[in-house]
């Protein structure tokens, strides 16, 4: 038996304060936790000398992962982005299990957030308008030991999804032993890639796309090589703008057969486009200078230097190894080192990338096989 009650019936919701940022938790260190609004470190940013709460809480991220809970206990401070849930009355709370709230909340609460990103949000109202279900006894009590029985559970499913995230974070990032071709050379990506050639700029939006429909697909800073986030654009266009009463022409960039890689959002993500395309602002060029055209291997390349190039990324990765808010630039990449296989006479074999290639493409197949499989257990809804 259930009893089905608003949250606001049992708790209140005080957010943290402005008072607390990195400034002033150095300029009061101390030993005390503050949390804000990350799921990073489990919510702390420093410590201060500064206590606001002592005791055992629910927190809720209100901004980024908004409705992302856990249990904090202890004294410590909140900054903003973040709040805890209070307890009305303390005695009702006796038989209430945090914990089993906790794991209902995890479910319920990030579909109210609104926004994208780091600008989602989740307003205090909508947090406390949520109701939960709560087992009851016979006697109209509510029935702790079940709630820790179910908590419990919860806990036990919580411990399989985040290992299975972990199986696929590593799947994500497999790379092959390069051991065994011992005759590698190295040679830095700006040796390679002519990276002055330009990406397309902020004002070709999907919307700019829209007025030009044609055949010319237009990539984002995607993980999906086939995905065309920006639509298809009409060929040989060009952009035309006024700025200061004077006409400003800006022909778009397209681009054939050659690499990219993503320098923002999912940064680090690196195919080889065949065929003519073009490019967000957020996508650059990968162009294999001349000089080793018929030489080196694009397909190689992409699989060899991905790994590299995420492994130097800025910023941080979201929830479930899913979305991310990263950064890599060229200043980052142009000195990155790239194994080249040569032959006993020191020359570039092509024949040893195209074999390398080939076994990266076997353990891509098997890997999304596995990939798609774990992505299935995780996206399942456990009720009660």
């Amino acid at each position: 038996m259930y009893k089905s009650l608003k949250l606001s019936e049992l708790f209140t919701f005080e957010k943290g304060s402005n008072e607390f940022n990195k400034k002033t938790i150095n300029e009061n260190s101390g030993n005390i936790p503050v949390y804000s609004g990350q799921t990073e470190n489990n919510g702390i940013i420093g410590y201060s000398n500064k206590s606001t709460y002592s005791g055992r809480y629910i927190r809720i991220i209100t901004v980024g992962e908004a409705g992302k809970c856990n249990i904090i206990e202890g004294e410590f401070s909140l900054a903003q982005n973040n709040g805890i849930l209070k307890p009305i009355d303390d005695k009702n709370m006796e038989n209430i299990s945090l914990e089993y709230i906790m794991y209902l909340l995890n479910k319920k609460l990030p579909p109210l957030s609104r926004g994208e990103g780091k600008q989602k949000s989740l307003l205090k109202q909508h947090i406390l308008d949520v109701y939960i279900d709560i087992p009851m006894l016979k006697n109209n009590q509510f029935d702790f030991k079940t709630q820790k029985k179910i908590a419990i559970k919860f806990q036990k499913i919580d411990e399989k999804f985040w290992k299975l995230i972990t199986d696929k974070i590593s799947l994500q990032n497999i790379t092959i032993d390069l051991e065994k071709y011992d005759n590698c050379v190295f040679k830095k990506v700006s040796d390679i890639f002519d990276l002055s050639v330009p990406t397309n700029n902020s004002k070709f939006t999907k919307s700019f796309i829209k007025k030009f429909p044609g055949d010319i697909p237009v990539y984002g800073a995607t993980k999906l090589p086939n995905e065309v986030g920006y639509g298809y654009v009409k060929d040989n266009i060009e952009m035309i703008e006024m700025k200061n009463g004077k006409q400003i022409v800006t022909k778009i960039k397209y681009f054939e057969n050659c690499l990219t890689y993503n320098i923002d959002g999912t940064a680090g993500y690196i195919f080889y486009r065949k065929g003519r395309f073009s490019l967000s602002e957020k996508v650059r060029p990968l162009v294999i200078k001349e000089e080793f055209n018929g030489i080196l291997n694009p397909e190689y390349l992409k699989y060899i230097m991905q790994p590299i190039f995420r492994k130097n990324i800025r910023g941080r990765k979201g929830p479930n190894g899913e979305n991310e808010f990263t950064k890599i630039g060229k200043t980052i990449i142009e000195d990155l080192l790239i194994p080249i296989p040569v032959d006993n006479n020191q020359k570039y074999s092509y024949e040893k990338q195209t074999e390398i290639a080939n076994q990266y493409k076997k353990l891509e197949r098997i890997r999304d096989i596995i990939i798609s499989k774990i992505d299935d257990v995780i996206n399942v809804q456990f009720d009660l």
